[in-house]
C-alpha cells in the first residue's frame, strides 16, 4: 500500500528537524576542535585491535587516534552522554576500553579524552602527559585527588594496568561476587528477580 499523504509529510518534517539538529551540532563540534593549538591529523578511524590481558583475548574498536607533531598519539572515544574522567578511576573503571588500548599500545598514549558530542555542551574530557586539546589535564595528581595516588601520566598508566590486570584475572577465575559498580547500576539491570544485594551472607 503506498504510504499516507500525512505520514509521509510527517517523515519529511521529521527527517528536516534531525538535518538541522544534527548541522548545528557538527557546527558546535568543529567549533571545538578549531580551538585546539596544536597541531594534529586524524590518525585512525574505528581501528581494529587485539589486547591478551592475563589470558583474556580482547578486541577494541579505538573511534578515533589522532597524531601529533612529535609522533605521539591521543585516543579519543566519541560520547553522546556525559563522559568523565571519573569512569576511568578507581579499583573498577567504569568505561576502561580506552585504557585497555593504552594497554595494547607500545607506549602510552600522550592523552586519552572523551569527546563529548552534546547540544550546547561540546568538549573534550580527558588526561594525558600532553594538553592536546582544551579540557585534557595534564596535572594528573589534581585531577584523580582521592580516587587514585598516582602523581604523573606514566603513573596513572601503571595503576590502569594493575587494575586490568587484577580484574581479568578475577574474571578467568570466575569470581561473581554481586558488587554493583554504584546504586545507579541497579536502576537499569533486568535480574532483579535473582538480586542478592543488601541480603547478608552466611
Amino acid at each position: 500500500d503506498a504510504m499516507p499523504a500525512r505520514r509521509r509529510s510527517g517523515q519529511r518534517a521529521f527527517i528536516e528537524l534531525e538535518r538541522r539538529r544534527l548541522k548545528d551540532l557538527v557546527g558546535e563540534w568543529l567549533t571545538v576542535e578549531r580551538s585546539r593549538a596544536e597541531a594534529f591529523v586524524v590518525y585512525r578511524r574505528e581501528e581494529g585491535v587485539q589486547l591478551s590481558l592475563e589470558r583474556l583475548e580482547i578486541s577494541l574498536r579505538v573511534d578515533r587516534i589522532d597524531q601529533l607533531p612529535d609522533g605521539s598519539l591521543a585516543v579519543i572515544d566519541y560520547k553522546s552522554g556525559r563522559g568523565s574522567l571519573s569512569d576511568w578511576l578507581g579499583e573498577r573503571p567504569a568505561k576502561p576500553q580506552l585504557l585497555l588500548y593504552g594497554i595494547a599500545a607500545p607506549a602510552p598514549p600522550a592523552a586519552i579524552a572523551f569527546a563529548r558530542i552534546r547540544p550546547r555542551d561540546c568538549a573534550f574530557v580527558g588526561l594525558g602527559r600532553t594538553a592536546v586539546a582544551p579540557g585534557i589535564s595534564t596535572d594528573i595528581g589534581k585531577s584523580v585527588r582521592n580516587r587514585s595516588d598516582a602523581p604523573d601520566w606514566e603513573s596513572l598508566n601503571e595503576e590502569w594496568r594493575a587494575h586490568l590486570e587484577r580484574l581479568a584475572r578475577e574474571f578467568l577465575a570466575g569470581e561473581a561476587r554481586v558488587d554493583p559498580l554504584s546504586p545507579a547500576s541497579c536502576a537499569w539491570c533486568n535480574l532483579q528477580p535473582l538480586c542478592r544485594v543488601g541480603q547478608a551472607s552466611d
